[in-house]
């Protein structure tokens, strides 16, 4: 009787310091984490993260809130893009290249001699989408805002995005799945730091003959582009068939340095760069107005730009140069003279 009496001191003993260690790790990992953005992930920091600081309006959109009637002295700008556009880490909205050029532009309304107009930007980005999304979203949501020009945000992977979005944006983005995954620290850094890194380095860093983790064939991927590239051009044939504007921005294809001696991130780079071409060739040969982000490739080397080891999206810095090229281009281009 005693030995069993013993015995279960010591389970309980056991048990306490294995609740006591669960509790202090949530505490010291949410101390380290709090809300915390990362790129291709879901968890507690990011859930906490999203409810803090991601705001969305009645159309669940990441801006304020727009009426579809356009005012006379208004010039209305709508952008079209992915989690590059909508600020994934960017804690205050108004820090998304959108906002910040919508600011840019009314500030120096003197300096254009445009004293009567005033500028709206509306910030149309949605995490996860691609091109078949945006043309969908444009022609059952987009084009009742009715603008004057649309700034289409192409990333490099616009090939893909939800490709059955409805016209129905959701109310959150948030993913929540079950109760340990959302509220727990500690289940989030060993799903993201420990079972996503072992996945990782099975399917990434591994010889390619010792995993079956490889790039689509060439005949594949060409059969998609063509699909990709036809998408593209529906798009600014319907933004055109509405009188706006489109111009074409195209963003910088890593906001890091990938790291080329992982053999599907070379493949999947040189893919990129492939699809990259064949946009720009066909906007060059159709003559449409594209502006490529150059200064950011330049000065990543020099400057942090992204928003944390563990999520490669712009941070503040990235979308305040985004803003400013475009900026300099809209003042350099007759663009902002073509209202409706």
């Amino acid at each position: 009787m005693k030995i069993k009496i013993a015995k279960v001191k010591k389970g309980a003993i056991l048990l306490f310091f294995i609740i006591l260690l669960f509790f202090m790790s949530e505490i010291i990992l949410k101390f380290r984490y709090g809300p915390y953005s990362v790129g291709s992930a879901y968890g507690a920091p990011i859930i906490n993260f999203e409810d803090e600081f991601y705001k969305l309006n009645s159309k669940r959109l990441r801006d304020r809130e727009f009426s579809y009637v356009t005012q006379d002295n208004v010039f209305r700008v709508l952008v079209l893009g992915d989690s590059n556009t909508f600020g994934q880490g960017i804690k205050d909205h108004k820090d998304t290249y959108p906002k910040l050029l919508e600011k840019k532009l009314n500030n120096n309304n003197n300096n254009n001699n445009k004293e009567d107009i005033t500028y709206e930007i509306i910030n149309a980005g949605v995490r996860g989408f691609g091109t078949k999304d945006e043309l969908n979203y444009w022609n059952k949501e987009g084009i009742k805002y009715n603008p004057d020009l649309v700034i289409i945000a192409y990333f490099f992977d616009d090939l893909g995005g939800w490709s059955s979005f409805n016209g129905t944006l959701p109310s959150s983005f948030k993913g929540k799945t079950n109760l340990l995954n959302d509220r727990s620290y500690l289940y989030f850094f060993f799903n993201y730091r420990i079972v996503k890194r072992l996945y990782e380095f099975w399917n990434y860093k591994l010889p390619t003959f010792l995993n079956k983790n490889t790039i689509n064939n060439d005949k594949n991927y060409l059969r998609e582009l063509r699909t990709h590239i036809s998408v593209f051009n529906k798009l600014i044939k319907s933004i055109k068939d509405n009188q706006s504007v489109p111009l074409v921005i195209i963003l910088p294809d890593w906001f890091y340095e990938p790291d080329y001696s992982q053999e599907y991130v070379r493949q999947k780079f040189e893919e990129f760069q492939k699809q990259k071409y064949i946009i720009n060739k066909t906007l060059e040969e159709q003559g449409k107005d594209y502006l490529k982000i150059e200064n950011i490739n330049r000065l990543r080397k020099k400057m942090n730009l992204i928003v944390n080891k563990d999520d490669p999206h712009p941070n503040e810095k990235a979308h305040e140069i985004i803003a400013d090229e475009i900026y300099s281009y809209l003042i350099k281009s007759e663009l902002l003279n073509k209202r409706k």
